[in-house]
């Protein structure tokens, strides 16, 4: 009797991206962020760091699926604490106040990208190839 070999999970995120693409014949969300990234790099002054909150959320996407696991735990919490932050309607400064309202906003958005720059380029190296 043969027995059948079973395979370890850490198997499972060691997919490339052409892999999860196959898997998921066609990801829609993940072509919507490429389609938003490459819009925001357009933006005068501000576009390529802007650009880079797509990426974020993708990251935090592809980790979250087990697709990519290639970064940090932390890196990933601050990633979504950012995010949730961003996205949160009552923070320090309420988004109701024109224009200081966003400016905490754009302060921890601003932190947490350059804190994760160099992981946010290795993801999207992975993810583009």
């Amino acid at each position: 009797m043969r027995k059948r070999v079973k395979k370890s999970t850490t198997d499972n995120w060691k997919k490339t991206y052409v892999d999860y693409e196959q898997n998921n014949e066609r990801d829609s969300t993940g072509i919507m962020l490429k389609r938003v990234e490459k819009k925001i790099e357009n933006v005068p002054v501000i576009g390529k760091g802007l650009a880079k909150v797509p990426v974020m959320v993708d990251m935090v996407r592809h980790y979250l699926s087990g697709s990519y696991r290639d970064v940090p735990k932390g890196f990933v919490i601050i990633a979504m604490i950012a995010l949730f932050y961003f996205l949160l309607f009552t923070d320090l400064l309420p988004d109701i106040l024109p224009i200081v309202g966003y400016i905490d906003d754009a302060i921890v958005l601003t932190i947490c990208l350059i804190i994760l720059d160099k992981e946010l380029r290795k993801f999207k190296r992975w993810r583009d190839n």
